[in-house]
């Protein structure tokens, strides 16, 4: 409650940020989804036949043949885990982004709040403790926030691999 009040305005931000997460997920999800037909195509094609991964494949106008449909399902898990090795790129450089947005804009409060002290009230206090406060703790609240915001993208994502898991055979 503390953290989220201090940051501000930027609180605003964090429903965007989970729905980043979530989006993200996504690719973990595909990729994950489609290792086991590729592997099932690739021991025993007949497997698939009939099945729902089956049905999508000719819904979508893929190849049914067992060596060109091999090859597609083969680029496409290449094509997802690269977008998912981008994406998460891209979301940790938010999240660190963030986290350093948050550090700077409470760094600029402090100095701000003790630029605003009366004199008198200013030199009651060393001014090693306040360089210890616009220098390590807000360093120190900037790896809170940067550890909060990592854990809840890795939330997200196991959460989406379970409701998969769940969705394909929840009694397994």
């Amino acid at each position: 409650r503390h953290i989220i009040g201090l940051l501000g305005s930027d609180k605003r931000k964090l429903p965007f940020l989970v729905i980043i997460f979530l989006g993200a997920s996504l690719f973990d999800l595909a990729g994950l989804g489609l290792i086991g037909p590729y592997v099932a195509a690739i021991v025993d094609y007949r497997m698939l036949e009939g099945g729902r991964f089956f049905r999508i494949i000719d819904w979508l106008g893929l190849p049914l043949e067992r060596q060109t449909l091999l090859n597609t399902l083969g680029l496409m898990l290449i094509g997802i885990f690269l977008l998912k090795g981008v994406s998460s790129i891209g979301i940790h450089w938010i999240i660190i982004q963030f986290s350093e947005h948050q550090q700077f804009c409470l760094r600029s409060n402090l100095m701000q709040s003790y630029q605003a002290l009366p004199y008198t009230e200013y030199l009651r206090r060393n001014s090693s403790e306040y360089i210890h406060s616009i220098e390590v703790l807000t360093g120190q609240l900037q790896q809170v926030i940067l550890t909060i915001l990592r854990c809840i993208s890795e939330c997200v994502v196991m959460l989406v691999i379970l409701i998969l898991l769940a969705w394909t055979n929840i009694y397994a």
